[in-house]
């Protein structure tokens, strides 16, 4: 008899965290975290119930969230 062998695992060189991770990452709670993602502001993938953030969409919200030294941050008006 032969031993059915199992595929190698195949690294397509993702890196997915989850909400509470990026949240333990950024000292945040995560309800901040699922916010900013239900506010199309965070980019996510979603398998079955669960929320994944991709590797490189929270380096790109990272990098869109810098502000410039020396330059304020606008205020929304009311």
């Amino acid at each position: 008899m032969e031993k059915s062998k199992k595929p190698a695992p195949v690294d397509l060189g993702l890196r997915f965290y989850t909400t509470v991770q990026v949240a333990e990452f950024l000292g945040l709670n995560p309800r901040t975290i699922q916010k900013w993602i239900k506010e199309g502001k965070l980019a996510y993938h979603r398998f079955g119930t669960e929320y994944r953030i991709e590797a490189k969409d929270l380096q790109a919200f990272i990098e869109a969230s810098r502000n410039s030294p020396g330059r304020r941050a606008k205020r929304k008006q009311r």
